[in-house]
C-alpha cells in the first residue's frame, strides 16, 4: 500500500517537474499549524471545560470506592468488626465499581466524539486558510506532510499560522 502511494507520489512529482515551475508549488507543515493555530488551544480548553465537571464528579467517587474498599479490608470478620456489614459493603463496592466503569466508558466516548467534532472544525478552518493562501499567491499545487525536501520558498506554514491568529482575533472580537 505504501509502495504503491510512493509510486503515485513519483508519478505526480515527475509531471510537475516538467509543467509547473517551483513558484507555483507550496508546503504546508501541518503538525506545526496545529502546534501554533490558536483555534487549536481554544478547542483544547473548550474541551476542557465541557468535560471538567464530569471528570471531577467521577474522581471523587473514585476516592469513595477507595475509602469503601479500604474500610472493607479493615474489618475483620473473624472479631465481629464490620462482619455483618461485610456483604452489604461488598455489594455496595462491586456496584460502584460498575457504576464507574460504566460512567468512564460514557466519557470517554463523548470526549472521543468531541474531540473528532473539533478537529474535523479545525481541519476545515485550515483548509479554507491554505486555499485561500494558494489562491492570492497563485499557487498550482500546495503539497502537507510526508514530503521528502522541500525549500523555505515554497514553505507556507508561517504564513497559515497568520491567517488563522488574524482569524481568531476576528473571532474573538466578535464574541461577546
Amino acid at each position: 500500500m505504501k509502495a504503491a502511494a510512493a509510486i503515485r507520489w513519483l508519478g505526480l512529482l515527475s509531471l510537475l517537474a516538467g509543467t509547473a515551475s517551483a513558484e507555483g508549488i507550496g508546503y504546508v507543515d501541518l503538525a506545526r499549524v496545529l502546534d501554533r493555530a490558536p483555534q487549536v488551544a481554544a478547542s483544547r480548553a473548550r474541551l476542557e471545560a465541557e468535560f471538567e465537571q464530569r471528570n471531577r464528579e467521577l474522581q471523587e467517587d473514585e476516592l469513595s470506592l477507595a475509602a469503601l474498599r479500604e474500610e472493607l479490608d479493615g474489618g475483620d470478620p473473624l472479631l465481629g468488626e464490620g462482619g455483618q456489614d461485610q456483604p452489604s459493603k461488598l455489594r455496595r463496592v462491586e456496584t460502584l465499581e460498575r457504576s464507574l466503569r460504566r460512567r468512564r466508558d460514557a466519557l470517554s466516548r463523548d470526549l472521543d466524539q468531541r474531540r473528532q467534532t473539533e478537529l474535523n472544525r479545525i481541519d476545515n478552518l485550515i483548509g479554507e486558510a491554505i486555499t485561500e493562501l494558494a489562491r492570492e499567491r497563485d499557487l498550482d499545487l500546495v503539497l502537507t506532510d510526508q514530503i521528502v525536501y522541500y525549500s523555505p520558498r515554497v514553505d507556507l506554514t508561517d504564513a497559515v499560522v497568520e491567517r488563522l491568529i488574524r482569524q481568531g482575533e476576528v473571532a474573538g472580537a466578535q464574541q461577546p
